[in-house]
């Protein structure tokens, strides 16, 4: 286990992002709170994103808590996340996506409710920005460890890491690493293993991140075969969790089939065989399920 020697530290992937980054960066270092570490992770940018993320880091008083990553080839989020997670020093550790940001006090408010109730993880909300509208995204208020399922339940539909400010040592202690690989729903197979493993958590009901969906690389947007068939790897693992854990997500677990099906449909590259194979259990179900679920809100 590293040393601790900051109350929280933060990561922060990067790829391409020289028209964001300086955004990012100057949210995080506004943060009310002392003593945090700020790890960007370069993951293997071919433009001025490192160029002028150093020069604005330069010119902060914050300067010497910045820690510049640099990866020599685009390896993914899951890996870049990775990296930072075990160079991390924080007592807690959080993540930002880099064209997104938090509110100037998040973090002083989620690690001071997390010291004071001694916790493996606090979650707090967020603001959903879209093109056309924002809306406030915030957890059930009765979501505590004595229910866990429905905890999960919850949560599920914005599981989510830059949400959840976890404990270093139980990140640690049960090997929770975003998955080698998978660069897609990355943070959902954390948070349910989060869920699971921890013994106390709490909530912030205030939206203190800022979650931006207009960029043109957002999840629901330009979604391929490829990134497809991934996402449902990572469902399949939460399929193989749910029965091995009875964590009772069975309605979200179909929610999550319809999906990728949809998604396949979607896709530029549509494979007709590859989406008449997936998933083929679920077909005579899809439109009694969609009846009770809209995708947008789901990715909302």
């Amino acid at each position: 286990m590293s040393q601790t020697r900051y109350k929280v530290s933060v990561i922060t992937p990067f790829y391409n992002r020289e028209k964001l980054i300086v955004k990012c960066a100057h949210r995080l270092l506004a943060q009310t709170l002392d003593s945090i570490e700020f790890i960007f992770i370069n993951d293997g940018s071919n433009d001025e994103s490192t160029t002028r993320l150093k020069e604005y880091i330069n010119t902060s008083s914050r300067k010497n808590d910045v820690r510049i990553l640099d990866l020599e080839s685009n390896t993914g989020v899951s890996n870049a996340r990775q990296i930072g997670m075990h160079t991390a020093k924080g007592e807690y550790i959080i993540h930002c996506d880099s064209d997104d940001y938090f509110e100037p006090d998040a973090f002083e408010l989620m690690y001071t409710t997390a010291h004071k109730n001694d916790v493996d993880f606090v979650v707090c909300g967020c603001k959903i920005v879209s093109n056309n509208e924002t809306s406030d995204f915030i957890h059930p208020t009765d979501c505590s460890s004595s229910n866990r399922n429905y905890a999960l339940k919850s949560t599920i539909s914005m599981a989510t890491l830059w949400s959840h400010m976890v404990r270093r040592s139980f990140i640690e202690c049960y090997n929770i690493y975003p998955f080698a690989g998978i660069n897609n729903l990355e943070d959902l197979l954390c948070v349910i293993r989060f869920y699971y493993f921890a013994k106390d958590w709490s909530y912030i009901h205030k939206p203190l991140y800022v979650y931006n969906r207009t960029g043109g690389d957002c999840i629901t947007k330009n979604i391929g075969m490829k990134t497809a068939l991934q996402m449902k790897e990572a469902y399949d693992i939460v399929d193989y969790w749910n029965t091995k854990w009875d964590l009772q997500l069975g309605e979200q677990i179909l929610k999550m089939k319809i999906f990728i099906r949809e998604c396949m449909l979607s896709a530029s590259d549509f494979d007709k065989k590859i989406w008449m194979s997936t998933y083929p259990e679920v077909r005579d179900l899809e439109k009694k399920a969609k009846s009770k679920f809209n995708i947008i809100h789901f990715w909302s």
